[in-house]
């Protein structure tokens, strides 16, 4: 993820984790607001969670059927197994 390379992964011994997000989708599929989990998060990092609410809020999904926000919780694990290069 490039957000984690620009911000945490800068480091030599940069942090791996998890980071714990909800994604609320407007029923027209655009992202309405995003929140972080600190206390399930095993990631905590102010710059990665700035980054990632910029990237995520340009995301698209699908029209809901009935029009209602939809949250969407999600993991991203950001664990040195789970890195790409």
């Amino acid at each position: 993820m490039a957000c984690y390379k620009d911000t945490a992964g800068k480091a030599p011994d940069a942090p791996t984790g998890r980071v714990k997000a909800t994604i609320v989708v407007d029923g027209d599929g655009k992202v309405k607001k995003t929140t972080f989990d600190p206390q399930r998060s095993t990631l905590k990092h102010d710059a990665l969670f700035a980054c990632m609410q910029e990237k995520i809020g340009a995301w698209k999904f699908n029209i809901t059927l009935n029009g209602a926000d939809s949250p969407m919780p999600y993991t991203f694990d950001l664990t040195s197994g789970a890195l790409l290069p």
